[in-house]
């Protein structure tokens, strides 16, 4: 996370695909301002990561503001596709 706060991009953003492990601790006071989170597949078959790792990485992105898109693999009752505001031009 310190690399990623010195890189100058449009957006800084984190694909946790598969979600496999509590990462939220990881996650805290993170300059991201995307994420994109799934399941493991396997083919066919998706593993679901356990709930409480998938509340506690969307509380510490919540509470940051970060944006949160959600891969069609993963199993979740509030669906989220959120993508941050970026102004191109500005940005370069």
């Amino acid at each position: 996370m310190e690399v990623l706060e010195t890189i100058e991009v449009p957006v800084r953003w984190m694909s946790i695909e598969p979600l496999s492990f509590d990462i939220a601790p990881l996650l805290e006071d993170s300059p991201l301002q995307w994420a994109v989170i799934g399941a493991a597949t396997n083919g066919a078959k998706a593993y679901q990561p356990q709930a409480e790792w998938v509340e506690n990485v969307l509380r510490v992105l919540d509470s940051q503001g970060t944006k949160v898109f959600f891969k069609g693999n993963l199993e979740w009752d509030e669906w989220r596709e959120e993508f941050p505001e970026v102004n191109l031009v500005e940005a370069w």
